[in-house]
């Protein structure tokens, strides 16, 4: 079995929330958004690995509205995405944490793969995909969420 830690309980080991007051709930952590990535030429796969081939990423800029405006924009179109978080956080032995997309963003047609991990730092990425109407992103926006889980065993 497993329980859900309170995300209150892991604040002081969350030392890049932009708002704690905003992004902490009774139940999860929003993680916001720091930089999005495009496929720029193609990866392959095969069964064994020895042909195995990641593909490039290009990061896109966000674009600023006017000169003096703090954040930029991302306007994605249909396509898929990468995903990098502003927010790192080191997990203990028995926990895991899930992360997943915030409704918000579901209800903008996007869809985030959910994702469990060990750690989130700046090497984990999500796959986004964006709708066939596209959607705009702002920078720091809140597009996750993570659920962090106790195990009562570590399964082996």
């Amino acid at each position: 079995m497993a329980r859900i830690i309170n995300p209150q309980d892991l604040q002081a080991h969350l030392p890049k929330l932009i708002s704690a007051k905003k992004q902490i709930s009774h139940m999860a952590i929003d993680l916001t958004v720091h930089k999005i990535f495009r496929p720029r030429k193609c990866g392959q796969l095969d069964f064994g690995g020895s042909e195995f081939q990641p593909a490039e990423w290009k990061v896109l800029p966000p674009i600023k509205e006017s000169a003096d405006a703090a954040y930029g924009w991302w306007e994605l179109s249909n396509d898929v995405y990468l995903i990098q978080f502003n927010e790192t956080l080191q997990l203990g032995d028995r926990e895991l944490g899930l992360i997943q997309a915030h409704p918000r963003l579901i209800e903008t047609g996007c869809v985030l793969t959910p994702q469990l991990v060990k750690s989130l730092r700046q090497d984990v990425l999500l796959p986004l995909v964006a709708p066939k109407s596209g959607v705009r992103i702002k920078e720091n926006a809140r597009i996750a969420q993570l659920i962090v889980l106790e195990l009562d065993e570590i399964p082996g």
